[in-house]
């Protein structure tokens, strides 16, 4: 087989050749043309891709080989959806049309024949081989494509190129490309994969004449070919290179006069100088460089290095260099091309795309927002941020790749009703949504969701505000209020029947001091004026709603004094208390009377759950409130009193009224009360700077949870 370089160099100028003649039939001007094929500040990178494929397809002595080489070349395009090569040969002297890749069934929904004869050719590529044109389906979809092949429908949407390989007037094979979404091959990537077909024709044709006759295809004219393809090398490069190698070692570079387009120095400055090449390497980067060279006399395989340079003009600079050995017949490094591409700009873009990708990603991941990225179909989860994996308790590794259903933040029905609204009005909001973690840990969240495209694939965008703690503190706000409005009236009532009683109990008194306790008129009178101190009992309730119930506090341990109240108002009764100490329990300042007030309404509730007697677990331990907490307390350490009942519970409907003055779902009479303990408990409670908390499960149960700011010794 002839040498690498000169397939390379004639191949590239049968190529250049046709595109001249393409370009000036269609207008289109050199630079775009040079533009399609080696500017590196496109996506695909298509130089690299050119050198690689003709590296390996001048190294291949079969067919199929020519097929594995294609993909491997066109693999770092493949997108999501409808993607795809195919590859088919024809061996004309034996009518034998097959494709050589893929080398299966490409989709059992729109079989193919994959080995006939030429009139068996299916639809599109028997109109491109018929009419010898480069066919262009851009959606096949459309009515106008169905209508010639119905079975693109079972396929994804997208655009799809037919490219007939022709060599001499003969058909040698077909070339074809598709890709996701419709529109997606523009004249420009078009243009590229024309040029790839060039180079499939070559290696198959020469494959095909050189097993049928075994003829020999050496290059008609190297020194013509050495000159046409300098005058090419000098209009469409940045600056090309050539260093010849004699017993493995440098001996002459030959500089072409784009080198001042790149460095600044002219060819004859760099042949003065013969290590200014290596001095305009950035001093950080010029080790690495000089491993890079190493690397290429001792693999002796094409590869590029990115790095800096500094300009004659001192203007530091970003380059790719690109380095393609030559080898010799006893496959020894006899020299090697080098280009050496200017790539500031595409460098400078590529740092402010990851800078914006760096902020975007720094600003979705610190978003006080429950923020999702889940597909359209099915809702897998491809981003996650830091406040929802907080929220969710989980790792990111453990819900990216899920769907966002089965992490339990939505269900499958309101998954859909999100995808009927943005398909209906672009958006869905849900101001109301519910998310339960577990039994304890319920959310109320704000949703909203809109459609995005990342990459081409349809995505939703699912932003969560977490409203629980601003929705519980405007509830208690609303409490607060409505009690202090309470406290007010209760507070003038309580005044004024405070007097009434004392002229009453005066009254009665004077009457019993004037009355021998034998007269049967005496008990009554007892009697009375014990009613009256029941009511001032009353009165003073009333009066802890009231400015008069401030408490007055002071500075004790906490443990003996809820256990003593418990105890006491437990005793006569079939419940037994079950008394729990975690640590040394920190003091807190409290009103002792207005405590015993509290656990004494709390112990009587536990009671009247449990009128079959049973167990009161009282525990006390030391908690330190975040910022972050639902609870309607300023972060600190608190004292935590839990009374644990083991009754019939609470329904959800009745937990957010328990506290609500007046409220209960007892029997009212002399025994069961007014509904008042719970009330006065949440306003002592929220006097001493603390807070007062309830959950329960029907039928097993529910807890009563006392916060009081904790005091430190010092």
């Amino acid at each position: 087989m002839q040498s690498l370089k000169n397939k390379t160099k004639a191949e590239l100028i049968n190529i250049i050749s046709e595109l001249e003649v393409k370009r000036s039939q269609h207008g289109i001007s050199s630079e775009r043309l040079n533009r399609i094929l080696f500017d590196q500040n496109n996506d695909f990178d298509k130089l690299e891709s050119l050198i690689k494929l003709s590296n390996d397809l001048f190294q291949t002595d079969d067919i199929p080989g020519i097929g594995k080489v294609l993909y491997n070349s066109l693999k770092k395009f493949e997108r999501p959806g409808n993607w795809g090569i195919k590859l088919a040969v024809y061996d004309e002297a034996a009518d034998e049309y097959w494709i050589v890749f893929p080398d299966s069934q490409p989709c059992v929904c729109a079989p193919v024949l994959t080995r006939c004869k030429y009139e068996e050719i299916g639809y599109y590529s028997k109109i491109a081989l018929d009419s010898r044109k480069t066919l262009l389906i851009e959606d096949n979809h459309s009515q106008e494509s169905l209508k010639i092949d119905s079975r693109q429908i079972a396929l994804s949407r997208g655009a799809m190129i037919f490219i007939p390989l022709i060599y001499e007037e003969r058909i040698v094979g077909l070339f074809s490309y598709s890709s996701s979404p419709i529109n997606s091959i523009d004249e420009d990537f078009k243009i590229f994969l024309e040029t790839i077909s060039r180079f499939l024709t070559y290696s198959i044709a020469k494959i095909f004449e050189k097993k049928s006759q075994g003829v020999n295809y050496s290059s008609k004219n190297d020194s013509v070919l050495d000159s046409r393809y300098k005058r090419l090398i000098d209009v469409i490069t940045d600056y090309h290179y050539q260093v010849l190698i004699s017993k493995g070692k440098p001996v002459k570079t030959v500089h072409t006069k784009s080198s001042i387009l790149v460095t600044g120095y002219s060819p004859e400055e760099l042949d003065n100088d013969g290590f200014l090449w290596f001095k305009m390497i950035y001093q950080e980067d010029r080790q690495k460089v000089q491993q890079f060279i190493d690397k290429l006399f001792s693999d002796l395989i094409a590869e590029s290095i990115v790095h800096r340079i500094i300009r004659k003009d001192g203007v530091l600079r970003w380059v790719k260099n690109t380095i393609i050995p030559e080898l010799g017949s006893d496959g020894k490094l006899i020299s090697y091309d080098g280009l050496l591409q200017d790539i500031t700009e595409q460098k400078l873009y590529e740092e402010q795309i990851k800078l914006s990708e760096e902020k975007l990603n720094k600003v979705f991941n610190q978003s006080p927002d429950l923020l999702f990225i889940v597909s359209y179909a099915d809702g897998i989860i491809s981003d996650i941020n830091h406040t929802a994996i907080t929220l969710l308790g989980v790792a990111k590794q453990e819900v990216t790749g899920k769907s966002i259903v089965d992490t339990g933040f939505l269900d499958k029905n309101t998954f859909e009703t999100i995808k009927i609204d943005i398909d209906s009005h672009g958006f869905y909001k849900n101001y109301s949504y519910r998310f339960a973690l577990n039994q304890d840990d319920v959310y109320d969240i704000d949703i909203n969701a809109e459609l995005i495209e990342i990459s081409g694939v349809k995505s939703i965008l699912i932003t969560g505000e977490d409203r629980t703690k601003q929705r519980r503190m405007q509830l208690e706000l609303e409490r607060i209020h409505n009690l202090e409005s309470i406290g007010i009236l209760a507070g003038g009532i309580a005044h004024d029947f405070n007097n009434v009683l004392t002229a009453i109990l005066g009254n009665i008194s004077f009457v019993k001091m004037n009355m021998s306790a034998e007269d049967r008129m005496y008990k009554f009178l007892s009697r009375a004026e014990d009613s009256c101190f029941k009511a001032k009992e009353l009165s003073n309730k009333l009066l802890t709603f009231s400015k008069g119930g401030k408490p007055k506090v002071e500075l004790i341990p906490v443990e003996k004094l809820i256990q003593d109240y418990a105890m006491l108002s437990l005793s006569g009764s079939n419940v037994f208390m079950n008394f729990q100490i975690k640590d040394i329990i920190d003091k807190v300042a409290v009103d002792q009377e207005q405590i015993r007030q509290v656990v004494t309404s709390i112990v009587e509730n536990a009671k009247e759950a449990m009128p079959h007697g049973g167990e009161l677990i009282v525990r006390i331990e030391n908690e330190t409130v975040s910022a972050k907490s639902s609870l309607p307390l300023q972060k600190g350490d608190y004292v935590k009193i839990s009374f644990i009942d083991h009754g019939m519970g609470i329904t959800q409907e009745n937990i957010a009224k328990v506290f609500d003055p007046y409220f209960s779902t007892k029997s009212r009479g002399n025994e069961k009360g007014m509904g008042l303990g719970l009330s006065i408990s949440y306003s002592i409670i929220n006097k001493h700077s603390g807070a007062i908390t309830v959950s329960s499960q029907l039928g097993l149960g529910s807890t009563f949870s006392v916060y009081l700011p904790s005091v430190k010794d010092k």
